[in-house]
């Protein structure tokens, strides 16, 4: 599937500056990495990555209900530590970071990639600053997390589960814990393009 990726990219490289992979980069635990960036078909364009929940578990016991956290520094590495050079991301400040966004100047859009599993108060203070500077730039936002969101208000029929097909499963206190805080930006007439 990466090799698919890359290659779709590749071959529209004049019309894409970039892919953002949303997560699950690793299988289910970091038992499963792969360095896709080294082992597999080289992009011509960078691949951004965003944490996912697998990506976070050091091995298989959270199918036994005890989840081992991997730790950020090896999350970091699996998922930052590739040979690619992504130029102009802007991370968070702190260490293992991979909290960032991405300004494309060119088409006035911030791109906000969010970890759900590491640092969340940090980032809450971090993604308010950040979304109060590209209001202030006229820049509107993107932003990106893997699986955690709210009820999606107003559905429409697609071929793909969303979160109202799981959020009764698995609890709404699984809610993203930056939702409020985007909705201030947009209440303060800040321009949200979409959650990834």
């Amino acid at each position: 599937q990466w090799n698919r990726l890359v290659e779709y990219v590749n071959y529209y490289k004049d019309h894409i500056a970039f892919a953002l992979h949303t997560g699950d980069y690793c299988g289910s635990s970091q038992l499963e990495y792969t360095d896709f960036y080294g082992e597999c078909d080289r992009c011509e364009r960078p691949i951004y990555n965003c944490v996912g929940n697998h990506d976070t578990e050091e091995d298989e016991s959270w199918r036994k209900g005890t989840p081992k956290q991997a730790s950020k520094e090896s999350t970091y590495k699996k998922l930052f530590g590739h040979p690619d050079d992504w130029g102009e991301v802007c991370y968070m400040e702190g260490e293992f970071s991979m909290t960032y966004y991405i300004d494309r100047e060119e088409s006035g859009v911030r791109i906000v990639v969010l970890d759900c599993y590491y640092d969340i108060e940090a980032q809450q203070a971090w993604l308010r600053d950040v979304l109060a500077d590209a209001k202030k730039c006229g820049l509107h936002v993107l932003t990106a997390v893997h699986e955690i969101t709210d009820y999606i208000v107003a559905p429409v029929e697609t071929t793909f589960h969303t979160a109202n097909d799981y959020l009764p499963i698995i609890g709404v206190d699984k809610k993203n814990p930056f939702e409020d805080i985007i909705a201030d930006f947009i209440d303060d007439g800040g321009i949200h393009i979409c959650n990834l």
